[in-house]
């Protein structure tokens, strides 16, 4: 993971992996501005359990990535002619979401 600072908006590149059975060889690196995703003063994470699930800057910032890497490897299937494989991209998709606490708590740290 690495910091960014453009334009004093602080940004973060994401190593973004697929633990896919079909897709698993795509990696990413996907840049974000934190602040889209987090704010201190809207961020209440100390009674929520479930990894970020319940925070809505959480949800929007795992549909930004989701979104990210499902586009990408579908413009990969179709520049390299594998049209066949956008059916199970597809299908697939519906499952991606994001793991781990190391998101969370780069993005969401608590205040402990």
């Amino acid at each position: 993971m690495q910091h960014l600072q453009t334009n004093n908006i602080s940004t973060i590149t994401l190593d973004v992996r697929i633990s896919c059975d079909t897709f698993w060889d795509y990696r990413f690196n996907i840049p974000i501005r934190i602040s889209d995703y987090y704010t201190a003063n809207e961020r209440n994470m100390t009674n929520n359990n479930n990894n970020g699930r319940g925070d809505p800057l959480f949800r929007r910032l795992e549909e930004y990535l989701v979104e990210y890497v499902i586009q990408h490897i579908y413009d990969d299937l179709v520049r390299k002619h594998h049209q066949r494989d956008i059916p199970i991209l597809l299908k697939k998709a519906r499952k991606f979401h994001i793991h781990g606490r190391t998101l969370e708590d780069l993005l969401f740290p608590n205040k402990r």
